[in-house]
C-alpha cells in the first residue's frame, strides 16, 4: 500500500485509477479478513462414505476460532495509517474515506455476530463439541471493540467510534421486537447490552475528554431505550 501513489499516478493525469485502486484495495483487504471471520462457528467437511469414518462433518477446531477473533480484533477493528496516510488522502480526497473505511468494519462485525454465526454455534454446543460458547463470542468482541473503557483517559477516534456503534446497534436489534432473535442469542445480547452500560456510566464517571464524553453518553441513552422498548 506504501507504493500505490506512486504506481497509479502518471503525470499529467488525474487520480481517478488512484481512487479506483484504492477502493478495490480496501474491499480485497476486508474481503481476505472475511475469511478469517469465517473460521468462527466453523464447519468443517470431509467428502468420506460409509466405512470410512463416521465424521463427515466437525466443527473448527476451538482454538483456531479463537485465534481467528484475536487476528480480526488486531487486524481489522483498527485502522492502519496506510489507509489514511496524509499523501494518499490529499490525493483521492478525504470526504467518504471514513464511511468507506467504517462500512468495512461494520460489516465484518455484524457477520461475526449474525443470527448465523450464533445459531450455528449452539446447534455445536447441543452437540456436545468443544465449541465456541456464543456467550464468550460476544464477550471477546466487546472487549476487543471496546477496549478503550479499560483505558485511563482514552484516545477514541472517529473509526473506533462508528465501530462501538455498530456493536450496540447489532444488540439492540436482537432484542427490537420485529428483529428479536428468539433464541439465547437475545438474552445474552441483552445482558450484554446492561453490563456494557455499567461500563459506559463507570467511563463516564471517569472524567474523559468532552467528544469521548458524549460518544458514551450516547451509547448509554441508546442502549437505555432499547432496553426499555422505546
Amino acid at each position: 500500500m506504501g507504493y500505490i501513489v506512486e504506481a497509479c499516478s502518471e503525470k499529467d493525469k488525474d487520480y481517478s485509477l488512484l481512487e479506483h485502486m484504492y477502493d478495490a484495495t480496501l474491499a480485497q483487504m476486508y474481503r481476505e479478513l472475511s475469511h478469517v471471520s469465517a473460521l468462527v462457528g466453523g464447519i468443517e467437511t470431509d467428502n468420506l462414505v460409509y466405512g470410512q469414518s463416521p465424521e463427515v462433518y466437525y466443527p473448527t477446531p476451538l482454538k483456531e476460532q479463537e485465534e481467528a477473533v484475536r487476528f480480526i480484533i488486531e487486524n481489522g477493528f483498527s485502522t492502519p495509517d496506510f489507509l489514511i496516510a496524509e499523501d494518499l488522502v490529499q490525493r483521492i480526497g478525504m470526504h467518504g474515506i471514513t464511511v468507506k473505511i467504517s462500512a468495512q468494519q461494520k460489516s465484518l462485525l455484524a457477520g461475526m455476530m449474525s443470527k448465523t454465526v450464533i445459531t450455528r454455534l449452539m446447534d455445536l454446543e447441543a452437540s456436545a463439541y468443544d465449541s465456541y460458547e456464543p456467550v464468550k463470542l460476544v464477550d471477546d468482541l466487546r472487549e476487543g471493540v471496546f477496549n478503550e473503557l479499560k483505558v485511563d483517559n482514552p484516545d477514541i477516534n472517529v473509526f473506533r467510534r462508528n465501530l462501538q456503534r455498530s456493536y450496540v446497534e447489532i444488540l439492540i436489534s436482537y432484542i427490537t421486537p420485529k428483529t428479536a432473535a428468539k433464541n439465547d442469542l437475545q438474552a445474552i445480547a441483552r445482558g450484554t447490552l446492561r453490563d456494557l452500560r455499567q461500563e459506559l456510566q463507570d467511563a463516564i464517571d471517569a472524567g474523559p475528554d468532552r467528544m469521548t464524553e458524549y460518544h458514551y453518553r450516547d451509547l448509554e441513552e441508546m442502549i437505555e431505550l432499547a432496553l426499555e422498548n422505546r
